[in-house]
């Protein structure tokens, strides 16, 4: 319950809840090798800006 208070009084709203995922080791690895992928994106962009 999320309580807010206004100039007629209190507020209240349902709160809302969302699934969290817990990431396996494979899925922590796929996170990196994207943003290593990422990194040389960027780094190639920066090096042209130069």
């Amino acid at each position: 319950m999320i309580v807010e208070t206004t100039p007629e009084g209190l507020l209240l709203r349902p709160a809302v809840t969302l699934p969290i995922e817990i990431y396996s080791e494979a899925r922590l690895k796929e996170f990196a090798e994207a943003e290593a992928k990422l990194e040389k994106v960027f780094a190639g962009r920066r090096k042209r800006r130069r």
